[in-house]
């Protein structure tokens, strides 16, 4: 049974503007500084439910990924760990890049994190 929302990245770019959600970028370190929505948090789907252990259950998160598939499975993950407030972006990252909503491009992954903290993108 889905226990999550999806929001069309239209919604995305307007909730952006609000600040109110946690964007959770889903996939690995260098597609994600390849290209990523701004204000997205790198936390590959292999991490998500060891990095949630900091973040509160009543957050509400918005999870994001290439086309959706690795998002949707955090959704299911997040739930299951007692996270309600779960919406995935319909159509992931790509779907982003049509819509107009603003990415950061970067180069593959160097090995560190894009804005130098090593919590965000540290493959540690």
């Amino acid at each position: 049974m889905k226990s999550y929302g999806t929001i069309t990245p239209e919604v995305l770019g307007q909730r952006l503007t609000v600040g109110s959600a946690r964007l959770v970028d889903v996939r690995n370190f260098d597609e994600f500084e390849s290209v990523h929505v701004v204000g997205a948090e790198c936390v590959p789907l292999s991490q998500v439910l060891r990095r949630a252990s900091a973040w509160s259950p009543q957050d509400e998160l918005i999870l994001v990924c290439h086309s959706g598939q690795r998002a949707r499975e955090a959704a299911e993950q997040l739930n299951a760990a007692g996270f309600s407030r779960i919406a995935v972006v319909d159509g992931g990252t790509q779907a982003c890049i049509a819509a107009r909503v603003p990415v950061r491009r970067g180069s593959p992954f160097s090995g560190r994190c894009w804005w130098g903290r090593a919590s965000c993108c540290s493959p540690a």
